[in-house]
């Protein structure tokens, strides 16, 4: 093996890490992952409202009202998520557990008190009742799911790094292309 594909499998090898890694933290701080992605989302909405409402006031273009009121309230929103970053979490929460119930509630007067109709009103319910429930589960999973990626991927790189430093079967002629 020579050094470009050594170098190549260190490189892709510290990726993986690092893939385990922001899985672990995700699955150990879910909350904080879901502040960073609201304050991310906060910043780029002042972002955006500011230069949509400074850019043209420095070319003294005259700005539509209705451009004053969007770019304003992107602004007022991008500092209330800065300022408050859970705020994001709890009202899509909130949201998807109004959704769950209306439709456990549609289900039942559809197709009667069944499992499905029950679980659907109990989870929207919950829901309402604990909002950051929803994003904590999704940060977990998602968590749970880039160590299992980043795990498999190791695995697959060693026993690829296991066959090509082994000798091998001297039936089989290896080019290098």
């Amino acid at each position: 093996m020579d050094i470009k594909k050594t170098e190549k499998f260190l490189n892709t090898f510290g990726l993986h890490i690092m893939t385990i890694i922001a899985g672990f933290v995700l699955l150990v701080n879910p909350d904080g992952a879901t502040a960073l992605v609201t304050k991310l989302i906060g910043w780029v909405l002042v972002a955006v409202g500011a230069v949509q409402l400074v850019g043209p006031a420095l070319k003294q273009i005259p700005i539509a009202p209705r451009s004053w009121i969007g770019n304003g309230l992107a602004i007022v929103v991008g500092v209330l998520l800065l300022a408050k970053p859970m705020v994001l979490s709890d009202g899509i929460g909130r949201l998807f557990g109004i959704l769950l119930t209306m439709e456990g509630f549609r289900n039942l007067k559809l197709r009667g008190l069944n499992l499905l109709t029950g679980l659907t009103c109990a989870g929207g319910v919950l829901l309402i009742l604990m909002p950051r429930t929803l994003t904590q589960t999704l940060f977990a999973v998602v968590g749970i799911g880039l160590m299992l990626i980043g795990m498999l991927n190791i695995w697959g790189k060693l026993s690829d790094y296991r066959r090509l430093t082994e000798p091998g079967d001297p039936n089989i002629i290896d080019a290098d292309l």
